[in-house]
């Protein structure tokens, strides 16, 4: 016999890991380390010397933000960011984190079903 809910239940267990960290926002982000400045600052550098043009003022799609960690180094580089995070409250937390930062869009739902008008 062929049981035909196993798709269905690999993509729960799947979405499980996905959205792990969810229920813990705010511990996660006490413990979670932050990234330097200078590995984003060197990225954009980067795509400038290779003839991209990446403005002052760099756009981002940043998948799966969480709570901001690599947010707060691509926002303090001058980049505009829309976060697309899977994670209810995750993204509650990155909203709350950074209220009143315009450069900032938060955007709850999986990257797949997103439709980024780019």
């Amino acid at each position: 016999m062929v049981d035909v809910d196993l798709p269905s239940r690999e993509s729960e267990k799947l979405l499980e890991r996905r959205v792990s960290f969810d229920p813990v926002a705010a511990v996660y982000d006490r413990v979670r380390h932050s990234y330097p400045l200078e590995a984003f600052g060197d990225l954009f550098s980067y795509l400038r010397a290779g003839g991209l043009a990446v403005s002052r003022s760099p756009e981002v799609v940043e998948i799966g933000p969480g709570t901001g960690k690599a947010t707060q180094s691509l926002l303090d580089c001058g980049a505009t960011v829309v976060g697309v995070e899977l994670g209810v409250r995750m993204a509650a937390f990155l909203r709350a984190k950074f209220a009143g930062v315009a450069q900032l869009s938060v955007l709850q739902a999986p990257f797949e079903s997103v439709d980024l008008a780019l």
